[in-house]
């Protein structure tokens, strides 16, 4: 393969407009995010609600029985753990992430909930341990000669 189709789209000189295709990118995701995280937080009320009608013999969901999330719950977890992991590594610090893992905190769900509350708890801990450990990293090949 020769250099010229090695540069291709991904080259410097063929950019993303600045970031702008970036931005709108991050928009929909954190958006979808939102989405996932509310939907599954309403849906979860209305359930646990339409079961306290309905049910007299106290018979529960088979999901709660087992312990199992239900699929919006399983999104909504796996939306939450992207966030904080992003949030983590620097990538989305904006009020926008911030916001989804705040509702994340008040979900119905224990597994979304805990996920969302570990973060706000430890986060500055977190951050401050990756900030170390990469310094460490750098500085861990400046130790040998290379001849």
């Amino acid at each position: 393969i020769n250099k010229a189709s090695k540069a291709g789209k991904h080259s410097p000189k063929h950019g993303n407009n600045g970031g702008k295709r970036d931005e709108k990118l991050n928009r929909t995701i954190l958006s979808f995010f939102h989405r996932i995280v509310s939907a599954s937080a309403n849906e979860s009320v209305h359930n646990n609600n339409y079961n306290n009608d309905t049910s007299s013999n106290n018979s529960t969901s088979a999901a709660s029985f087992t312990g199992e999330d239900s699929p919006t719950d399983f999104a909504a977890k796996r939306a939450t753990q992207i966030t904080c992991d992003l949030y983590r590594h620097q990538v989305w610090t904006d009020e926008r992430s911030i916001h989804i893992l705040a509702t994340a905190a008040t979900h119905p769900s224990p597994s979304v909930m805990s996920r969302a509350l570990r973060f706000f708890l430890n986060i500055e801990e977190t951050m401050a341990f990756d900030k170390k450990s990469s310094e460490e990293d750098q500085w861990h090949g400046v130790q040998k000669v290379d001849l």
